[in-house]
Protein backbone atom coordinates (compact mmCIF):
# COMPACT_ATOMS: atom_id res chain seq x y z
CA UNK A 1 0.00 0.00 0.00
CA UNK A 2 2.78 2.41 0.90
CA UNK A 3 4.58 1.66 -2.40
CA UNK A 4 1.38 2.35 -4.31
CA UNK A 5 0.95 5.78 -2.64
CA UNK A 6 4.57 6.65 -3.39
CA UNK A 7 4.14 5.74 -7.08
CA UNK A 8 0.93 7.77 -7.26
CA UNK A 9 2.71 10.75 -5.66
CA UNK A 10 5.55 10.49 -8.20
CA UNK A 11 3.11 10.42 -11.09
CA UNK A 12 1.22 13.37 -9.65
CA UNK A 13 4.47 15.30 -9.20
CA UNK A 14 5.42 14.62 -12.83
CA UNK A 15 2.07 15.90 -14.08
CA UNK A 16 2.22 19.00 -11.90
CA UNK A 17 5.75 19.82 -13.05
CA UNK A 18 4.71 19.26 -16.65
CA UNK A 19 1.71 21.57 -16.25
CA UNK A 20 3.83 24.30 -14.63
CA UNK A 21 6.33 23.97 -17.50
CA UNK A 22 3.45 24.30 -19.99
CA UNK A 23 2.27 27.47 -18.26
CA UNK A 24 5.77 28.93 -18.47
CA UNK A 25 6.04 27.99 -22.14
CA UNK A 26 2.71 29.71 -22.71
CA UNK A 27 4.16 32.81 -21.07
CA UNK A 28 7.23 32.61 -23.33
CA UNK A 29 4.95 32.16 -26.36
CA UNK A 30 2.90 35.25 -25.52
CA UNK A 31 6.10 37.19 -24.82
CA UNK A 32 7.33 36.33 -28.30
CA UNK A 33 3.92 37.09 -29.81
CA UNK A 34 4.22 40.72 -28.71
CA UNK A 35 7.50 41.22 -30.60
CA UNK A 36 8.18 41.74 -34.29
CA UNK A 37 11.07 39.31 -34.67
CA UNK A 38 13.50 41.76 -36.21
CA UNK A 39 16.35 39.26 -36.59
CA UNK A 40 14.08 36.62 -38.08
CA UNK A 41 12.74 39.24 -40.48
CA UNK A 42 16.15 39.60 -42.13
CA UNK A 43 16.57 35.88 -42.74
CA UNK A 44 13.03 35.62 -44.03
CA UNK A 45 13.17 38.70 -46.30
CA UNK A 46 16.55 37.88 -47.85
CA UNK A 47 15.48 34.26 -48.21
CA UNK A 48 12.36 35.34 -50.09
CA UNK A 49 14.45 37.37 -52.53
CA UNK A 50 17.17 34.74 -52.95
CA UNK A 51 14.61 32.11 -53.89
CA UNK A 52 13.58 34.37 -56.80
CA UNK A 53 16.95 35.79 -57.89
CA UNK A 54 19.94 34.13 -59.48
CA UNK A 55 23.55 35.00 -58.64
CA UNK A 56 23.02 38.17 -56.69
CA UNK A 57 25.33 39.71 -54.10
CA UNK A 58 23.18 39.95 -50.97
CA UNK A 59 26.03 41.73 -49.17
CA UNK A 60 25.99 44.75 -51.51
CA UNK A 61 24.78 47.98 -49.89
CA UNK A 62 22.58 48.72 -52.92
CA UNK A 63 20.82 45.37 -52.60
CA UNK A 64 20.43 45.74 -48.84
CA UNK A 65 18.85 49.16 -49.28
CA UNK A 66 16.60 48.31 -52.23
CA UNK A 67 15.34 45.07 -50.69
CA UNK A 68 14.73 46.84 -47.38
CA UNK A 69 12.68 49.47 -49.20
CA UNK A 70 10.78 46.83 -51.18
CA UNK A 71 9.84 44.86 -48.08
CA UNK A 72 8.84 48.04 -46.25
CA UNK A 73 6.42 48.78 -49.09
CA UNK A 74 5.08 45.22 -48.88
CA UNK A 75 4.64 45.60 -45.13
CA UNK A 76 2.80 48.90 -45.58
CA UNK A 77 0.38 47.14 -47.93
CA UNK A 78 -0.16 44.16 -45.63
CA UNK A 79 -2.43 43.84 -42.60
CA UNK A 80 0.36 42.45 -40.41
CA UNK A 81 1.48 44.77 -37.60
CA UNK A 82 4.44 42.53 -36.82
CA UNK A 83 5.62 42.60 -40.43
CA UNK A 84 5.31 46.40 -40.46
CA UNK A 85 7.20 46.82 -37.17
CA UNK A 86 10.05 44.60 -38.37
CA UNK A 87 10.24 46.28 -41.78
CA UNK A 88 10.27 49.74 -40.20
CA UNK A 89 13.10 48.69 -37.91
CA UNK A 90 15.13 47.06 -40.71
CA UNK A 91 14.81 49.53 -43.58
CA UNK A 92 18.38 48.61 -44.49
CA UNK A 93 18.87 44.83 -44.32
CA UNK A 94 21.93 43.76 -42.37
CA UNK A 95 22.99 40.72 -44.38
CA UNK A 96 25.84 39.01 -42.58
CA UNK A 97 24.76 35.35 -42.55
CA UNK A 98 25.84 32.67 -45.00
CA UNK A 99 24.06 32.32 -48.37
CA UNK A 100 23.16 28.76 -47.38
CA UNK A 101 21.15 30.06 -44.41
CA UNK A 102 19.26 32.52 -46.59
CA UNK A 103 18.59 29.78 -49.12
CA UNK A 104 17.12 27.56 -46.41
CA UNK A 105 14.83 30.32 -45.22
CA UNK A 106 13.86 31.14 -48.80
CA UNK A 107 12.96 27.58 -49.71
CA UNK A 108 11.40 26.46 -46.42
CA UNK A 109 9.54 29.57 -45.23
CA UNK A 110 6.04 30.54 -46.32
CA UNK A 111 5.64 33.82 -48.19
CA UNK A 112 3.36 35.19 -45.45
CA UNK A 113 5.48 36.78 -42.68
CA UNK A 114 3.10 36.07 -39.80
CA UNK A 115 2.75 32.44 -40.78
CA UNK A 116 6.50 32.04 -41.27
CA UNK A 117 7.39 33.55 -37.90
CA UNK A 118 4.73 31.49 -36.12
CA UNK A 119 6.11 28.28 -37.60
CA UNK A 120 9.64 29.32 -36.70
CA UNK A 121 8.62 30.19 -33.13
CA UNK A 122 6.91 26.81 -32.75
CA UNK A 123 9.97 24.94 -34.03
CA UNK A 124 12.22 26.91 -31.67
CA UNK A 125 9.98 26.14 -28.70
CA UNK A 126 9.91 22.43 -29.54
CA UNK A 127 13.72 22.42 -29.81
CA UNK A 128 14.10 24.09 -26.41
CA UNK A 129 11.73 21.63 -24.70
CA UNK A 130 13.36 18.66 -26.42
CA UNK A 131 16.84 19.83 -25.46
CA UNK A 132 15.89 20.17 -21.78
CA UNK A 133 14.27 16.74 -21.72
CA UNK A 134 17.25 15.13 -23.47
CA UNK A 135 19.82 16.96 -21.35
CA UNK A 136 17.98 15.89 -18.22
CA UNK A 137 17.91 12.32 -19.50
CA UNK A 138 21.63 12.32 -20.31
CA UNK A 139 22.46 13.75 -16.89
CA UNK A 140 20.08 11.23 -15.27
CA UNK A 141 17.92 13.93 -13.73
CA UNK A 142 14.39 13.16 -12.71
CA UNK A 143 11.80 14.43 -15.16
CA UNK A 144 10.58 16.82 -12.47
CA UNK A 145 14.04 18.39 -12.19
CA UNK A 146 14.28 18.80 -15.97
CA UNK A 147 10.92 20.55 -15.99
CA UNK A 148 12.02 22.78 -13.11
CA UNK A 149 15.10 23.85 -15.08
CA UNK A 150 12.89 24.48 -18.13
CA UNK A 151 10.60 26.67 -16.00
CA UNK A 152 13.50 28.67 -14.59
CA UNK A 153 15.08 29.01 -18.01
CA UNK A 154 11.97 30.26 -19.80
CA UNK A 155 10.90 32.62 -17.03
CA UNK A 156 14.12 34.10 -15.72
CA UNK A 157 16.98 33.59 -18.18
CA UNK A 158 17.01 36.98 -19.89
CA UNK A 159 19.31 36.03 -22.80
CA UNK A 160 16.77 33.39 -23.85
CA UNK A 161 13.86 35.80 -23.47
CA UNK A 162 15.71 38.37 -25.54
CA UNK A 163 16.51 35.82 -28.23
CA UNK A 164 12.90 34.74 -28.25
CA UNK A 165 11.76 38.35 -28.60
CA UNK A 166 14.02 39.07 -31.58
CA UNK A 167 13.88 35.50 -32.92
CA UNK A 168 17.57 35.24 -33.36
CA UNK A 169 18.79 32.24 -35.30
CA UNK A 170 20.22 30.64 -32.16
CA UNK A 171 16.96 30.57 -30.20
CA UNK A 172 16.07 27.02 -31.12
CA UNK A 173 19.61 25.69 -31.31
CA UNK A 174 20.66 25.29 -27.69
Amino acid sequence: MLESNKTFSNIRLKYISFLVACLCLTDAWSYGQRNAGIDFYQYWAVGQKISQAKKINVYSNNIRRSWGTEFLERANNSKSQRFLMAANYRKFLDTTASPFLYSLFGNLSPKDYDRAITIYRFICMVCVVFSFIMLGHLLRFLFVISMLFLVLFTLYFEPYRSDYAFFSLWTGIL
